[in-house]
């Protein structure tokens, strides 16, 4: 019996938001579940959820969530989609101030995987010290294969606010594969932020957007890590932008890398074309302003503060255009 509560093998289950019903499904593919609540409450401890459609935290039958956390992963648990197109889950069928709640919060002390998904249209305002637009993690979270994108984690100078559009993770969290775009915070980390244990491999974040409008803010409109450990492999972080109309120095584009403990590797990973709309600064690409950048070669890296060009490394420290090979003077321009 896979429903028995005293002994449980996990198995994957199933759910479609257009063919699913929830009367009459069962854990077959051919007879899935509708709605994800349903789906996710009928299961177990460590099963997979294989979901097709577009699950939508607006609808009527959706209702496992709740205002600011969206919904809540609260028991070890696998989400199994079919690629960004075709598996979709969102706070709203836009991006909107009214949808007031991330998509997925991830408990303390569960594990998780999403794989193959659309994340998208969380919006947590900065009454409700918004850490986490698309999704917050404070268990152990595996994202692969997917985007998470049109998210906002508010903020405001006074209440210390705004982190990570896309995904807050204070946790441990290992992403591969997958894009954050177009998402915006009003502090650190339009796209990502972090302060937990953090690995991203062969992943994009690109036009995403910090927006505070006070001089302690905007501090990495693609990704702020303000403490924790993280690892960036195989990556390109391009095209975002600190729009905010603050003047803080820390005020960067690209990556932001702060607080005393802090320690970020980075390999053959590209961090250029980032950029602010604050005339005199300097700091478009990455600002280390406290922590350790330890850098591991082979990357592509446009004019950036606390940086230093190592093996295989390309750089542009004049801010130029013009990318010079670390030691062999070779110089090539960025397309």
């Amino acid at each position: 019996n896979p429903n028995s509560q005293t002994s449980h093998n996990p198995i994957t289950r199933y759910v479609n938001s257009s063919t699913g019903n929830d009367s009459t499904g069962d854990v077959t593919s051919g007879t899935p579940w509708k709605t994800f609540h349903h789906a996710y409450t009928s299961s177990k401890d460590a099963d997979t959820l294989d979901a097709t459609g577009t699950f939508d935290w607006t609808d009527a039958d959706e209702t496992g969530d709740v205002s600011v956390t969206g919904y809540t992963i609260d028991k070890d648990f696998n989400i199994l989609g079919h690629g960004p197109d075709q598996t979709i889950f969102q706070a709203g069928p836009t991006a909107s101030y009214s949808n007031g709640k991330r998509i997925f919060t991830i408990d303390s002390g569960i594990t998780a995987s999403i794989q193959g998904v659309t994340i998208k249209n969380g919006y947590i305002s900065w009454s409700d010290r918004g850490m986490g637009g698309g999704i917050r993690n404070d268990g152990t979270l595996t994202l692969s294969d997917s985007e998470v994108t049109d998210s906002f984690a508010g903020g405001c100078g006074y209440c210390g606010s705004g982190y990570g559009g896309g995904l807050y993770n204070t946790g441990t969290a290992t992403v591969t594969n997958s894009s954050f775009y177009d998402n915006s915070s009003w502090y650190y980390g339009g796209g990502v932020s972090s302060t937990g244990t953090l690995t991203i491999t062969n992943s994009s974040i690109i036009d995403n957007t910090t927006t505070g409008d006070q001089s302690s803010s905007n501090y990495g409109a693609g990704i702020g890590i303000p403490g924790g450990t993280t690892n960036i492999t195989n990556c390109t972080i391009t095209g975002n932008v600190a729009s905010g109309s603050g003047t803080s120095s820390y005020r960067v584009g690209g990556m932001y890398i702060g607080g005393a403990s802090t320690n970020v590797y980075l390999k053959n990973t590209i961090i250029a074309g980032n950029s602010t709309n604050y005339a005199s600064s300097t700091k478009n690409n990455i600002y280390v302003a406290g922590g350790t950048l330890n850098n591991n070669g082979y990357n592509i890296i446009g004019k950036s503060n606390g940086y230093t060009s190592t093996t295989g490394d390309w750089s542009d420290p004049e801010d130029d255009g013009t990318f010079e090979l670390n030691t062999v003077g070779t110089t090539g321009s960025l397309s």
